[in-house]
């Protein structure tokens, strides 16, 4: 349900604020990837 069908995730094309976000996230993380997807929107 939550990967699949919950209607409040995002499936768009990522802007390039996201992209940023997320470069940024990773140097600040490294792998943690669960730490990286609580700052990301979606």
């Amino acid at each position: 349900w939550h990967n699949h069908l919950n209607p409040l995730i995002k499936k768009d094309a990522w802007t390039k604020e996201e992209e940023l976000a997320l470069i940024r996230a990773h140097k600040i993380h490294g792998n943690k990837w669960a730490e990286i997807a609580k700052v990301l929107p979606g």
